[in-house]
Parts: C-alpha cells; structure tokens; sequence
C-alpha cells in the first residue's frame, strides 16, 4: 500500500558560504547513496514529487520554439517566465486551499505575490536551474526524450502533447492554438518587462485556465497513459528498476521503510540483487557510522558548560551499542560494493578513500575523536571557504558541540536506511498516474 506519508521535505534553509555550518550531511555519506540510487533509477531524483511537470515543461518548450533560441532574450531565459507564469497561475487559482502538493517555488511565489504583485528574477528561487520545476524535472525529461540538452523538443514530445491537447478538448496541439496563445503573448510581454517579470494581464479567469491546465492533480486519461508508457519503457529510455520497483509498490507499505521495498525488489527482480547488495551493506555501515556521530552529539549536548569530555564514551552505552561492528560493516561494504561491478560506478572507490580509516578496529574513545576530526574534514570540504564544524574543540579530549546540534530524546536505528532511494518520487509518480 502506498501512503502519503513519502511526501518528505528535501531541502534545507539557506546557508550562507562560509560562515554557515553545512546543515547536511556532517559525515560525508550521501555522495555514495545518491550514485548508488542513480544506478537504481536513473534521472528520478528524491526531490521529484508530481509527474505532471514533465507535461508542463514539455508544452512549454514547444510554445516557445523560435524564442528560445533566438537570441533576443538575454536577462532572462523564456523558459523561466513559463515557470514563473505556471506557478504563479497555481498559486493564484489553487494556492489558499491548501490543495497544492508538491510544487516547487509555491511559498516564494506567495510571498512575492503578496509583496509585489508579480514573480521575477530577484523574488523567485535563487538558483531556479536546481530547485525550480524545471531545474527539478528537466533530466527526466530528458532521458525520456520529451526535450534535447538546450530545451528543444525532443522525438518523444509528439505523444505527449497531443495526449494533453486531447484532454483538454482539441483534436491536436496545433488546434489547442486557440488555448495557448495567449501564453505564448504573456511570455512575451514578460520577457520584454523592465526587468523581465511576470506580465500577463490577465483577468483571475485567465489565470485560472492556465492551472487548470496544468494542476499537479488533474492530468487526463490520455496524459497519463503517454507517461505511464514513457516511465516504464524499457528500450531505449530505460529506467532502471523504475518498472520493477512500480510493479511491487502496490503489495507494500511504505510507512514499513525502504528497506523492505528493495528486499522485495532482490526476491522478485534477481538481476538488481549485486546492487541491492551493495546498497544494502553501504547503509549499515552508514547507519553505524551516523548513529555514532548523532549518539556523540547527544552526549555532548547534556555537558555542562565546561564542555564534553571524550574519555566519557567508553562508559557510553548508546555509544557503544550504534558503533558496534563498525569496521566489521566497512569490510562487507567495501566487498559488496566491489561485487556491484559497474553499476556502482566509481562508489568503491570514493568509499575506502573517504572511510577507509573505520575499517580498522579500536578504542571506544580513538573511535569518537577519529569521528569528530572526519566530520571537521567533511565540513571543510563542502565549499572553497569551508563549513564551519558542528563542534568546538575546547581543550585536548574536551569539546563543545554548538547549541544549534544538540539532540534530545534520539535513538539509534539500526535497522533503517540513513539515505532513500529513489522509492518515494515513484510511489507519488504512481500515485498520480492510476
């Protein structure tokens, strides 16, 4: 059974280079989860959360064939005022009902609107190539050969367009003119703002029309046959374990985890097994590696001011218990990951590089300060400045952990993940295409 409760958040607040901490990944052990899911599914991302962006990008695109590339247009791409006139069109018509799911760019499009009235360059996403609809969407568009590398249209955009065309009552995308010209006009007129911003002029209806079009809840019967058939072709657009692992999604429950999810992806699809594997033996040595680090952390927050005396973790029970086996867990790591051969990239090697010093067995209070100094050289490593540490070191064997890192009422869990893969973005695909 697929549940809502997949729906995750998967960004974090701004951090300011340099000054700031690096509020993910302290211990530098998604690098290798993300390339070990990519070689599950590839081009599916976990911020992927409503299938219907890829119509939405994919109409865009051929609205805009001779103005994209024509070089007029330089402050601002057209392809970004399509996004910005879309979700502003879905904020306006559906944004205070609470009935939007899963749209990027909502809040900051509220706020705009709010503020300002219009969506442009300075109030939308900062970096809209990675976290906007397009940004978001456009890899899996592209494996699915709807749009080329440069937002051209791809072989594959025909099916869909006519499909959605068809939907929404005309014989073909040339005839739905008649619907979408009046986007194409408000493209323009919002390009050619000083500066780009949206201008559309358009009455509540208009922009009703255009989320109607495109709500993340309401593709047509013809829509989603055309992207059910992309997403689970198996020639050249293969996705991986996208199909196997859309087949199983029915019979589990999600609330139960991922890790069951692939299990039952190894017993029923034995060619994913080697990558099962791997991904299987990297997570529990990622889980005792993290839970280690977050037991630390506890600890540390419950000192005094005077700080957290290290030789204390060897009297540690939590401690103690999540760093179990830890270097017993990087030698079957380090033999799965070999067995995965090609798919798991060049993982194997990232791995002994990057953890080989866990992978030898000793003292409980060598351990913890051999993981303080790797969180420090993680944190270095996230930008050319450098992120600051969770952890100040007060005196030899003394340290601080900073207020905003403290943990109260944490348990190890030994038994989950630490990292997704790729399990929730095609239970919501599923979700919205049956």
């Amino acid at each position: 059974m697929v549940t809502a409760s997949m729906s995750l958040p998967f960004l974090s607040r701004y951090d300011p280079t340099g000054s700031g901490e690096g509020n993910l990944d302290p211990m530098g052990l998604y690098q290798i989860a993300d390339q070990l899911a990519v070689a599950l599914v590839p081009a599916v991302r976990e911020r992927m959360q409503r299938v219907r962006f890829l119509t939405a990008i994919t109409v865009g695109t051929a609205l805009l064939e001779g103005i994209q590339d024509s070089g007029e247009y330089t402050d601002t791409a057209p392809f970004l005022v399509w996004e910005w006139l879309v979700v502003e069109a879905l904020v306006k018509s559906f944004g205070g009902d609470g009935e939007l799911r899963g749209v990027a760019g909502s809040q900051v499009t509220q706020r705009a609107l709010r503020a300002q009235g219009y969506l442009d360059a300075a109030s939308y996403l900062k970096t809209p190539r990675i976290f906007g609809f397009h940004g978001i969407y456009k890899r899996l568009a592209i494996q699915l050969q709807l749009v080329d590398v440069n937002l051209g249209s791809g072989p594959q955009a025909g099916k869909l367009l006519a499909a959605w065309a068809k939907d929404q009552g005309f014989e073909s995308f040339s005839v739905a003119k008649e619907r979408t010209r009046p986007w194409v006009d408000a493209i323009g007129r919002s390009v050619k703002a000083t500066p780009p911003r949206t201008n559309a002029k358009w009455t509540l209806e208009n922009w009703r029309t255009l989320a109607d079009a495109f709500h993340p809840d309401r593709a047509g019967r013809h829509e989603r046959k055309v992207l059910r058939e992309l997403l689970l072709n198996h020639g050249d657009r293969h996705l991986g374990a996208l199909a196997d692992l859309w087949t199983l999604l029915p019979d589990l429950d999600l609330d139960d985890g991922v890790e069951p999810v692939l299990g039952t992806l190894a017993e029923r699809a034995p060619q994913w097994n080697p990558l099962v594997s791997a991904i299987e033996s990297y997570e529990a040595f990622a889980r005792r590696l993290q839970d280690g680090f977050d037991a630390l952390r506890m600890e540390a927050g419950n000192a005094s001011s005077y700080g957290y005396t290290l030789s204390a973790v060897s009297g540690s029970a939590v401690f103690l218990a999540a760093v179990a086996g830890l270097s017993g867990s990087f030698t079957k790591a380090v033999s799965a990951l070999a067995s995965a051969g090609g798919a798991a990239g060049s993982s194997p090697i990232i791995f002994e590089d990057r953890f080989g010093k866990f992978g030898i067995e000793t003292d409980p209070v060598s351990l913890a300060t051999l993981m303080l100094d790797h969180h420090d050289g993680i944190q270095r490593a996230k930008s050319a400045e450098g992120k600051r540490s969770w952890v100040d070191r007060q005196a030899p064997g003394v340290i601080h952990l900073r207020l905003p890192y403290r943990l109260s009422g944490w348990e190890p869990r030994p038994r989950e993940f630490v990292h997704p893969y790729r399990v929730a973005p095609i239970a919501r695909f599923r979700g919205d295409l049956t």
